[in-house]
């Protein structure tokens, strides 16, 4: 995925991430160890991890006591458990074949992806913001309308995420975050509502603020928009 679930799931701009989920027989199975998995992507590979992230923000697929994270729905048609390991690639491959391979005490299995998943590495959501549509001015404690228009450029759907106006840390529970899934070739707008000062502005809105700067933040890139006050 180049896109992420979660705000705080955020793969730098050269990366995309792979995430493998592993059916365990019976209840009981024992959880292996995320390095036993590597993936192979026409004959480079990768080890899997429990940890994927950004240069500043790290997301981290297990809990303490896992080694690998076990999937919120439990389990599979089967009754099998479920757990999910991550492999971070390169954004930029062109694969003819993917595969996952898992090794235990000298013993290799090893499935192969169909064309789907090659095609898809191959091709990642590129997503580029076309326009922020918002009023010239603002009046203090008043919400007022935005617009975010958002292309995708790149070879595949993807989910385009984002804070606005942004703070930090970025927090996926953040109630101005949003979320748009964006086919490739296209575009949608988000629209929804801000105001002057945001809910975590350390001061009120005083007489001598004349101006005001809302930045939108993808992870990826930021862009500002200015609104003069009104009077």
């Amino acid at each position: 995925m180049a896109f992420p679930d979660a705000v705080v799931l955020l793969a730098p701009p050269e990366s995309q991430f792979v995430l493998v989920t592993v059916s365990l027989d019976g209840r009981n199975a024992l959880v292996p160890d995320p390095s036993s998995f590597g993936l192979s992507i026409d004959g480079a590979g990768w080890t899997g991890s429990t940890r994927l992230g950004g240069t500043n923000i790290d997301h981290r697929l297990s809990t303490p006591n896992d080694a690998v994270h076990r999937t919120p729905s439990g389990a599979d048609e089967r009754g099998d458990d479920l757990a999910t390991v991550g492999f971070t690639v390169p954004v930029d491959v062109e694969p003819d074949q993917v595969s996952v391979a898992w090794e235990r005490d000298g013993q290799t299995a090893r499935w192969i992806g169909d064309d789907g998943l090659a095609d898809a590495l191959g091709s990642p959501p590129d997503f580029r913001v076309e326009a922020i549509d918002h009023p010239d001015a603002f009046a203090c404690d008043e919400r007022f309308d935005v617009s975010v228009t958002v292309a995708n450029d790149g070879g595949r759907a993807g989910v385009f995420q984002a804070v606005f106006p942004a703070v930090e840390p970025i927090d996926e529970g953040h109630p101005d975050s949003f979320a748009e899934r964006i086919p490739s070739g296209e575009s949608k707008t988000w629209t929804g509502s801000l105001e002057f000062p945001p809910h975590l502005h350390p001061d009120g809105c005083d007489d001598d603020v004349q101006s005001a700067t809302f930045e939108l933040d993808w992870g990826l890139g930021t862009r500002a928009i200015t609104l003069e006050r009104r009077t």
